[in-house]
């Protein structure tokens, strides 16, 4: 059975802990089987954000990772049907490496690095293309993430992304193995 390296959001893990789907009100219609945590936070927060500019007056704008998040699954839906939602995955990296370079850009990941296991191989893809930007390049990104493609290596567009990041989307369940050290 395939392993990976699982970083947790907060939420108390145990050994043997079985990852998968919660169903909720919110989601229940697009997602009759169910959400993972992560399609939970994007799907039943605020895709409203009220911003107030320097002279008081109030914009109203949409979430930025919400709408990416969305992007992409419309993509994922239209052209890539097989793949695993995102909403509906558990996050995880192959190497110890990407878990670094992932803490190393993002941080706030202090409930902990578990191995975990399941029945069969993720749908690995390069979470660097995940960015906003005008919307033929974010289709575009899209397109290749969903390909599993890396990102450009050259060009002023590898300078944008950074280093290639491997995600690996599981499919539940997910077996909790044990905690490593970070």
């Amino acid at each position: 059975m395939p392993t990976y390296f699982h970083l947790n959001r907060g939420r108390p893990l145990t050994r043997g802990a079985v990852l998968g789907l919660d169903d909720h009100p919110a989601t229940r219609s697009a997602f009759p089987s169910g959400v993972s945590p992560h399609g939970r936070r994007y799907l039943t927060g605020h895709f409203r954000v009220d911003v107030v500019d320097r002279t008081g007056i109030t914009h109203v704008v949409a979430d930025r990772d919400t709408g990416l998040e969305l992007l992409w699954d419309w993509v994922r839906l239209n052209r890539y049907p097989s793949a695993p939602s995102r909403f509906q995955s558990i996050f995880a990296f192959e190497t110890r490496e990407d878990v670094t370079e992932f803490v190393t850009r993002y941080g706030g990941y202090d409930a902990g690095l578990w191995l975990v296991e399941t029945d069969v191989e993720g749908f690995r893809a390069d979470m660097s293309l995940m960015r906003a930007g005008p919307m033929q390049n974010c289709l575009r990104w899209a397109d290749m993430y969903w390909s599993q493609q890396p990102h450009p290596r050259s060009g002023r567009e590898a300078e944008f992304f950074g280093r290639t990041l491997w995600e690996v989307l599981l499919t539940p369940p997910v077996t909790v193995l044990t905690r490593v050290e970070l």
